[in-house]
């Protein structure tokens, strides 16, 4: 296989690998099922759900191949493997990945990852971390201020992050942490009304999309000037009737959309928006009423 971050991606997934190999064969190019790899994914119980088979070109070969290949062996082979595999623990970045490691168990990873010269590993670990909602508020602290916009991005997400840290990331010079935290249900109302006149019409979206914005800052973005912003408070349930029917006319066809689409739209707002100029608006409309007639 391949680098030391091929196999990280499936050790985060839960994977296991075992190899077959052939000991009456060499490593040729015409016979590349000397050496097979069998990789099993498993779910949160350590359940297999997944069975791939690689030949030695690192290429996925089906499995009747390979048992035809090892003849009776393979269903013993098999038999052995997956009997392993549902007993071997899982690693610390599945467990970290699932959001199932302790407290210890992120800060021992988290400890030993920033020993590793590999700065790829470094960073997978940290944003898995950052990202974890048991991860420690000292970690927090430290990953708030990570050189990695994504590692940052993740702490401004994360619903464990202190109102001090959410303060710091509101004023990060990446907008896309600034929306982490405007969409975070945890940002404080004083937090959410910053960044409800961010420059960025990026960040604004992230307040008028939040589940626990306040009602006065959906009034304020549903009349900004980026019909982005406006979309936003078009899709939020928490939108109240009268901002929806003045969306419902924008003049933008995404925001009409929005309104279409939102799941707390009133059924007369949704009947005037099934006759839209738009298609996509029609459309919209009427999948709605026909959700709500299943129900």
């Amino acid at each position: 296989m391949e680098s030391r971050g091929y196999f990280e991606d499936y050790d985060k997934n839960n994977v296991v690998f075992f190899f077959i190999f052939n000991k009456n064969k060499t490593a040729i190019s015409d016979d590349p099922l000397y050496k097979v790899a069998i990789s099993y994914r498993r779910d949160k119980e350590n359940k297999i759900s997944e069975t791939t088979y690689w030949d030695s070109l690192d290429q996925v070969v089906r499995n009747d191949r390979v048992a035809t290949y090892y003849g009776t062996e393979f269903s013993k082979i098999s038999e052995i493997t997956q009997a392993t595999a549902a007993k071997v623990p899982k690693s610390i970045l599945a467990k970290l990945a699932a959001k199932e490691a302790t407290a210890e168990e992120i800060a021992q990873a988290f400890a030993y990852a920033q020993q590793q010269p590999d700065p790829e590993y470094k960073n997978r670990v940290n944003e898995l971390v950052a990202a974890n909602p048991k991860t420690p508020r000292d970690l927090l602290a430290l990953l708030a201020k990570d050189a990695n916009e994504d590692v940052r991005l993740d702490v401004a997400i994360n619903p464990n992050t202190p109102r001090e840290l959410l303060a710091l990331l509101a004023k990060d010079a990446c907008a896309g942490v600034r929306r982490g935290v405007a969409r975070n249900p945890k940002t404080p109302r004083d937090l959410l009304a910053l960044l409800s006149k961010d420059a960025s019409g990026y960040v604004r979206q992230g307040v008028a999309r939040n589940p626990k914005v306040p009602h006065d800052l959906l009034a304020l973005l549903a009349k900004d000037a980026d019909a982005y912003v406006r979309e936003g408070v078009a899709r939020n349930p928490k939108t109240p009737r009268d901002l929806l029917a003045l969306l419902a006319k924008d003049a933008y066809a995404n925001v009409r959309e929005g309104v279409a689409i939102n799941p707390k739209t009133p059924r007369d707002l949704l009947a005037i928006l099934a006759k839209d100029a738009k298609a996509s608006v029609r459309g919209a409309a009427e999948s709605n009423l026909k959700r709500r007639e299943r129900r």
